[in-house]
């Protein structure tokens, strides 16, 4: 999934959630709770920043993916909301330890569908994924940009996937007017 589908794709998740805690959207922490699941919904892709650290470099690596590293494992982010929880000073922060859970577990699954998670990990390494798209044009050593620009517009636009995250955007944008 891409930035946008994670963003929706953590709204949404944000806002049912809201409905299950039964948290009103006249609620004054309301707003912000739902913004605290969107930012989950991409704080595990800071990981990246593990692969530039790691290589020096914004190139591909053929076989490291970000997607292996522990931001994207759900004991962590179950980890880190249970300490938010633990620590929670009010209310505000309790329930804000969910709305990471769930952001974060959103993006997760996100990347389930066509990338792969470990999500057994620490016990197993293995990713699962729903779809495996094909990497036809990778290059080792070619620059992010011009990989994500080639692997958008001639790869990811012709698979299914693309227009289940357009739905997951479109119900997003519904959902806040």
């Amino acid at each position: 999934m891409l930035i946008f589908g994670h963003i929706a794709f953590g709204d949404i998740v944000s806002l049912f959630l809201a409905k299950i805690l039964h948290i009103s959207s006249s609620s004054p922490h309301y707003n912000i709770l739902l913004m605290i699941g969107v930012i989950a919904s991409i704080i595990p892709d800071l990981d990246n920043f593990i692969l530039f650290y790691k290589y020096k470099s914004l190139k591909l690596q053929k076989d490291d993916s970000h997607r292996r590293y522990i931001p994207h494992t759900p004991l962590f982010w179950i980890i880190i909301s249970v300490l938010v929880y633990i620590i929670s000073p009010n209310d505000l922060i309790k329930y804000s330890s969910f709305f990471i859970l769930a952001g974060s577990l959103s993006h997760l699954v996100g990347d389930s569908i066509e990338y792969g998670i470990v999500w057994f990990w620490p016990f197993s390494k293995k990713q699962y994924l729903i779809h495996k798209i094909p990497q036809e044009n990778f290059k080792e050593n070619e620059p992010l940009l011009s990989y994500y620009w080639k692997f958008f517009s001639q790869i990811y636009i012709k698979n299914w996937t693309f227009y289940f995250e357009l739905i997951v955007i479109l119900l997003a944008l519904i959902s806040i007017l």
